[in-house]
């Protein structure tokens, strides 16, 4: 992109030197976070290691965390709502209000 706007609004003689700025900053750029995920690699690999339940097996326990919640909200919610529904229906409660008018 930034190539693409250097070509359209820089001219000819600066074209080459522009070109060269970007790359440069491009290839820094990618160094910085070459080494950012090198560094956090390095970290993950330390907690995975470790002998600590909690800072190791932390991913996982957030898995499933979220897969109960949503287990609860698709599957036992609805089911709880139904048998409660069916439930008030053979005990003979309306199940909602009619308005009083």
């Amino acid at each position: 992109m930034a190539k693409v706007i250097v070509d359209r609004t820089i001219p000819d003689l600066q074209k080459a030197e522009a070109q060269a700025e970007i790359e440069q900053a491009l290839t820094a750029r990618e160094a910085a976070i070459t080494a950012a995920l090198t560094g956090q690699n390095a970290i993950n690999l330390t907690e995975a290691q470790g002998n600590d339940r909690f800072s190791s097996r932390w991913r996982s326990a957030a898995g499933w965390v979220c897969v109960l919640g949503l287990a609860y909200q698709y599957v036992f919610a609805q089911i709880v709502t139904w048998a409660g529904a069916l439930v008030g229906t053979v005990l003979g409660f309306p199940s909602r209000r009619r308005p009083r008018w």
